[in-house]
């Protein structure tokens, strides 16, 4: 599966609210169940590599919520 082709798969999941590009180097992913009120949520970084085609997947500060690790989770299964 060539980048393009995971962005694309990404941003059609039921679980993404939207893809976001970066300066032409990263695909950032927003979760529709990002709340604003975990700070782990907040500070997650959580992109394709548009120059490696690899999934990031950072953890932040703070504690993320139940939703945000599950959604997660689906995406980078549909990517690998």
């Amino acid at each position: 599966m060539t980048t393009a082709e995971k962005i694309e798969t990404i941003r059609n999941l039921a679980e993404v609210d939207f893809v976001s590009i970066w300066k032409g180097e990263r695909a950032y992913i927003n979760l529709k169940s990002c709340d604003k009120s975990f700070a782990g949520n907040r500070t997650h970084q959580f992109y394709v590599d548009i120059k490696s085609g690899g999934l990031v997947d950072q953890m932040g500060k703070g504690t993320t919520s139940r939703a945000f690790d599950a959604q997660r989770a689906i995406v980078a299964a549909a990517v690998l």
